[in-house]
């Protein structure tokens, strides 16, 4: 039987040793890792945040719109706010045409536009008060018209459409409702 030398044991076990050290190496770097990582850190963050803002749009020195919301974050990159528990008046000739409450408005910020979710609008046509509801609420600021669509419920004076898009173009002060609407007359109003 022979006798291994020292060195020679010392020699084969760093061998081991380091193959096996290799080995591990390998392995963990062909395994993905599962990080969890907290939720707040694959959130977009606006870079503004406010609170209790009011926001408005003028036009030759007059308000075109008006609105209160109780919190609204800016994004400068996209020059787009949110707000949110919005309160706003639209005005022709400086009287209130339309006012709003929503809970939830995108605005474009380079051309005025506004996205509405689940609004509540009050229309102010000849004295008279219409009540428009709708999912979707759309300001367009070039046309000064809005558009309500998805689930949409305009009711005046006895009478209740339901439909899924109405306009409103307050210039001329019309309103204008989809083909596929329909009506009920409440005659209890009449």
């Amino acid at each position: 039987m022979a006798l291994i030398s020292k060195t020679r044991c010392k020699q084969t076990l760093f061998y081991v040793l380091g193959l096996s050290c290799f080995g591990a190496i390998i392995f963990f770097s062909l395994i993905e890792p599962n990080l969890s990582l907290p939720v707040a850190s694959s959130v977009k963050r606006a870079d503004f945040e406010f609170e209790g803002v009011r926001l408005s749009q003028l036009e030759l020195g007059h308000v075109v719109w008006s609105m209160v919301a109780e919190k609204a974050t800016v994004e400068k990159k996209s020059n787009r706010a949110t707000l949110r528990d919005v309160k706003g008046s639209f005005y022709q000739k400086d009287a209130v045409v339309l006012s709003l409450v929503s809970p939830l408005c995108h605005l474009d910020m380079d051309a005025s536009d506004l996205s509405l979710e689940n609004s509540k609008a009050v229309f102010h046509v000849n004295d008279r008060q219409v009540l428009l509801e709708s999912s979707q609420l759309n300001w367009h600021a070039g046309a000064q018209q809005f558009e309500g669509r998805g689930l949409v419920k305009i009711q005046s004076d006895g009478l209740v459409m339901k439909g899924d898009y109405f306009n409103v173009d307050l210039p001329s002060q019309t309103l204008r409702v989809s083909e596929h609407s329909q009506a009920e007359i409440m005659p209890e109003r009449f």
